[in-house]
């Protein structure tokens, strides 16, 4: 029983720091959002150069935006022309295919000439 304890009492104390180390971390960031919130200038208190900065910050991201949406509805149109081109290629019927000799393995082999390595044209119903 008295191992039993210790165990216990480990377990808790060990539960009690990593809960402990966890807290202690959450202070120390929320310490420092704090100091970085009151370093930060208050809206209303711009300089003339941060206006700018964000003037031209704001431009940027509007054509990121219309960047995206002109690229996105391109891609999209080229996916619609794509997939009509090969729907149409798809349904359009195939070329007619000759007809084929079914006993063609029982036709006899046409003569090789062994010298040239060429097939002996001539006809062979001797």
């Amino acid at each position: 029983m008295i191992l039993g304890a210790t165990v216990k009492r480990r377990m808790i104390q060990e539960w009690a720091e990593t809960h402990l180390h966890v807290a202690v971390r959450g202070l120390v960031w929320s310490l420092v959002f704090l100091a970085a919130a009151e370093a930060v200038a208050a809206p209303g208190e711009l300089l003339a150069g941060e206006a700018d900065v964000k003037k031209r910050s704001l431009w940027l991201a509007f054509f990121m935006l219309a960047g995206i949406i002109v690229g996105g509805t391109l891609l999209l149109a080229l996916v619609v022309m794509w997939g009509n081109r090969t729907r149409r290629l798809a349904r359009r019927p195939l070329p007619p295919v000759a007809q084929r000799d079914e006993l063609w393995f029982l036709k006899p082999k046409p003569d090789v000439d062994d010298s040239t390595g060429e097939i002996d044209q001539a006809p062979t119903d001797a």
